[in-house]
């Protein structure tokens, strides 16, 4: 029965040394979640991101700044819309979405992410309403004066940094190598979810003609510091990984996406854009921009599915938890 558990114990010629595990089969169950997951990663990143850099030009930018208050509210508004359905529609059915706001939880990722995002959900809606109504007559405009911006643009700040980094925490408490192995995955994800929600306002701004272009410098300072900072911590998070991130630089079936599209296209060419003065032509702006958006995404989808190949890997499972958190058998 030993021998059964661990393998045959022998040699073999076609098959090469003995694999540890019951034949080579998975030890871990393989993560279910779909496209429905990355995508309200990818969302909830991106509502967070804009609103932090919304909320930055209205409490430290000038009055010229208040185009790129105004985009980021709206554009955060927008992408937390689309975070409920892709929840309910993971969790199967609206009721399960409700039971998770009956209990509150603390030290569970999954109960704080919900209403973390019932939280910062509310913030977004009162920051888009204000920028809206304020400037109009009659009882909207009355009502849209009254929500405080300042005490928004801070409550939401902060929540919105929650937000942005707790789906990488939800990944890491799970037992799949991919995710689990580096505390650098919250991290990483909540620089994404800056870079995005830069240049999703920057995206947006560079295609209106009337936006200034001192605000669109500001914005190219803002991501390319942003792009500097994702590809550190990314770059931790893959050394911390070790060979556990093989699906994301090893395998074809993901590396790809990973290597070339959230690495190469959202990452290194922002920045080269940005380097070589990408804010002095709109259209570059606006290219460039769409670029780190896309690689935000494939980020978030190479991540999410790699876990899956994680997973089935016995030899990976048997590595990860013979060796402490942070160590490398190098």
């Amino acid at each position: 029965m030993a021998e059964q558990m661990t393998g045959s114990g022998d040699e073999d010629a076609e098959t090469g040394p003995p694999k540890r595990g019951y034949y080579g089969l998975p030890v871990l169950k393989v993560p279910v979640w779909r496209w429905e997951v990355w995508c309200y990663f990818f969302l909830g990143g991106l509502a967070a991101g804009s609103f932090v850099v919304a909320s930055l030009a209205r409490l430290c930018g000038d009055e010229r700044d208040r185009v790129v208050s105004r985009a980021g509210y709206l554009i955060s508004f927008a992408a937390v819309l689309g975070c409920p359905p892709l929840l309910i529609k993971d969790l199967g059915r609206p009721g399960r979405f409700l039971n998770m706001l009956r209990v509150f939880k603390p030290e569970s990722p999954m109960s704080m992410g919900v209403w973390g995002l019932l939280g910062f959900s509310a913030c977004s809606s009162l920051a888009a309403f204000r920028e809206v109504f304020a400037a109009s007559r009659g009882p909207s405009g009355a009502l849209a004066r009254l929500v405080p911006a300042r005490v928004v643009a801070v409550l939401g700040t902060g929540l919105g940094v929650f937000l942005g980094g707790y789906t990488g925490v939800l990944l890491s408490v799970t037992s799949v190598p991919l995710w689990s192995r580096s505390r650098l995955l919250g991290p990483t994800f909540l620089a994404s979810a800056f870079s995005a929600g830069v240049s999703a306002v920057s995206l947006a701004l560079s295609v209106n003609g009337k936006t200034p272009r001192s605000s669109l410098h500001k914005l190219e300072r803002i991501k390319l510091a942003a792009l500097v900072a994702e590809s550190a911590v990314l770059a931790g998070y893959l050394r911390s990984t070790d060979r556990a991130a093989q699906p994301l630089v090893v395998r074809e079936q993901y590396g790809r996406q990973f290597v070339l599209g959230a690495v190469g296209l959202g990452l290194a060419v922002p920045a080269i854009a940005a380097v070589a003065g990408a804010a002095h032509h709109r259209r570059s702006t606006a290219l460039a921009s769409l670029c780190a958006l896309i690689g935000g995404l494939l980020l978030r989808y190479a991540i999410v599915e790699g876990g899956r190949l994680s997973a089935e890997d016995p030899e990976t499972t048997f590595w990860h938890t013979a060796l402490p958190d942070g160590k490398t058998d190098r």
